[in-house]
């Protein structure tokens, strides 16, 4: 922000205020802008490796090889092949009482969802690493890094007409 100066008149003030309000909205429409576009990217990013394992599991490639996709410098999503179905295994690094129980509130939801969703997904929150669910025993050598537990999300049964989503 440009500094007024003391000397300077009524109506210069008025219009160096102006002018930085104006800048100020200019930066947080780009600002809120940039933060949308990047969400986009994100969103965009980590679905076309979904996609793209959910296209080889249908299209029935065979020896699929479970990888994992960079979440952030210490997080990572696995995604794993299991017959004709699909499993996400998120590895939660937080050791905050607050945010595991945040995490165990939103698996309940998904738990309640269960008796009102005919197909929905199965998830489970796994707060013991050093005892991994078995969907990562041969792709995560580490899974006790992974400080505030694992959830896996499975169940995503595929279909041809899931290879035309984008």
């Amino acid at each position: 922000m440009k500094v007024i100066p003391k000397d300077c008149s009524k109506e210069e003030k008025e219009k160096i205020l102006y002018e930085q309000e104006v800048l100020q909205k200019e930066l947080e429409t780009y600002g809120r802008t940039t933060s949308v576009l990047f969400s986009k990217f994100k969103v965009n990013f980590y679905g076309s490796a979904i996609k793209k394992m959910a296209d080889m599991m249908i299209n029935k490639t065979p020896n699929i090889a479970p990888f994992s996709v960079k979440i952030s410098h210490d997080s990572d999503l696995f995604l794993v092949p299991q017959n004709d179905k699909l499993c996400l295994v998120y590895g939660l690094n937080f050791n905050q009482k607050t945010d595991k129980s945040l995490v165990r509130v939103f698996l309940q939801e998904l738990e309640d969802a269960k008796r009102h969703v005919k197909n929905s997904i199965e998830s489970k929150f796994y707060t013991d690493t050093m005892k991994p669910p078995i969907e990562l025993a041969n792709v995560e050598k580490n899974p006790e890094k992974y400080l505030g537990g694992l959830v896996t999300m499975s169940k995503f049964k595929l279909y041809k007409y899931h290879q035309t989503f984008s």
